[in-house]
């Protein structure tokens, strides 16, 4: 593929993936469907990258996207908002570390990373993003903006710069804002019908 057509692939997956956050901040189940067809793209944008943790996490996007719109059910509001404890978070994010750890090490040692720190920290909590999204639990949002944060940096820094993924994850702050405060809309509402 020639450059522009790379280019072109990178900045019509990062609009896609913005139309998926922004319709799961709504809670519209076909944000689903966009997650799918732009999780296929960034796969083959990675590999060319040589992001192979970029491109193995959203291999587990198309499959988390499925069981998302599968989740979803036909009605958005038909799964409820959840929360969970500290305890919980403490456990997740101890594990994620330990993950995180683990994939790093691996992609430095089998050089599958242009950046395997900020590629398997990213990769690591991402997924448990994506399940706790899929779960429709409140504080995934949270854990978006720390991932997004860390991605940006990674994007910025990669040598060339993946502009369009840089502005695309700038965005996702913006959107896990907006899905933090309609998802505790939700909850609160949940929580006081009986």
């Amino acid at each position: 593929m020639s450059e522009s057509a790379w280019v072109a692939l990178e900045w019509s997956s990062a609009v896609l993936g913005a139309c998926y956050t922004f319709l799961a901040a709504f809670e519209k189940r076909i944000g689903w469907v966009f997650a799918v067809v732009s999780s296929i793209m960034f796969v083959v944008y990675y590999h060319h990258r040589n992001y192979t943790g970029q491109a193995v996490l959203n291999v587990y996007y198309v499959a988390m996207g499925v069981y998302g719109w599968l989740s979803w059910g036909r009605d958005e509001a038909h799964k409820p908002v959840t929360r969970r404890p500290l305890r919980w978070h403490g456990v997740a994010l101890g594990v994620s570390l330990l993950a995180t750890a683990a994939v790093a090490l691996l992609f430095e040692r089998l050089g599958w990373s242009e950046s395997p720190w900020m590629d398997a920290w990213v990769g690591v909590f991402s997924a448990l993003a994506t399940w706790m999204m899929a779960q429709k639990v409140l504080e995934n949002w949270l854990y978006w903006c720390l991932v997004d944060g860390v991605a940006i940096t990674m994007f910025l820094s990669a040598e060339p710069p993946m502009h369009a993924y840089a502005v695309l994850f700038a965005t996702y702050v913006c959107l896990s804002a907006v899905g933090w405060w309609k998802w505790s809309k939700a909850y609160k509402a949940s929580t006081l019908t009986p």
